[in-house]
This record gives C-alpha cells, sequence and structure tokens, in this order.
C-alpha cells in the first residue's frame, strides 16, 4: 500500500528517512484489512511481531527469523524501534540483546485492541 492510498492524513511523521508512519484510524483499518485478505505485511505489522518477539528478549538472529524478515529490513526495524524507545539492547558477553520495553508493551497491547476492534466491526 501506498500512502497515497490513505488520502490526506493529517498527522504523518517521519521517523525515519525509509519510513512513513500515520497512525490514524485509516491505515490501521487497511493494515488490519491487509492481514485478513493475507496482503503482504504493513510496517505496523511487522513493528507488533518484531516487539512480540522481543518480549523475553531476543537476538538479531532470533528476530530475523521469527519475525520473517531479511537481515537488511531487520537492521532498520531495530534501529527505528531503538530510537523509539520501543526496544532496548542489552550487552551480554559478545551477543546484544533486543528487548521490548514498556512503551513497547503498550504499544502491543494498543495494536491487538486496534485489531481486535476492527475485526468484530466487519461482517
Amino acid at each position: 500500500m501506498t500512502i497515497s492510498e490513505f488520502g490526506n492524513l493529517s498527522a504523518n511523521v517521519i521517523f525515519s528517512g525509509r519510513f512513513l508512519f500515520s497512525l490514524s484510524c485509516s491505515l490501521l483499518v487497511n493494515v488490519s484489512r491487509a492481514f485478513r485478505n493475507g496482503r503482504r505485511r504493513e510496517h505496523l505489522g511487522i513493528i507488533a511481531e518484531i516487539l512480540a518477539c522481543a518480549v523475553d528478549g531476543a537476538l538479531k538472529t532470533q528476530l530475523m527469523y521469527k519475525a520473517n524478515l531479511s537481515y537488511a529490513q531487520l537492521k532498520d526495524y531495530l534501529i527505528l524501534l531503538v530510537k523509539l524507545n520501543l526496544l532496548k539492547t542489552t550487552v551480554h558477553g559478545k551477543a546484544i540483546v533486543y528487548e521490548t520495553t514498556q512503551k513497547g508493551k503498550s504499544f502491543l497491547e494498543r495494536y491487538k485492541e486496534l485489531n481486535k476492534l476492527l475485526e468484530d466491526s466487519q461482517p
């Protein structure tokens, strides 16, 4: 999906040169429809998957396989999520462990609630 499909969105925020996000209802509706229709995943859905995988802490490789992303894709998302304080990093020996922050857990809960609300409202 492209941003032009969502019409005039009032609050677009650029988090990274590679990502343009809008947290409007129309975007969430389209993300939910994309999941139900089996189309490719959208950014918010990918973010939710990464955060869910990292709740108890995970390495890059684990996140890459669990979220079904390439290394390059995962790297971009990890940079973004750490910047937004949705993920935190800790170093254990030579390994960097990514863990979902409280803010990230809050995002996950709201994302799940909105998906449930959208599913319940669809025939």
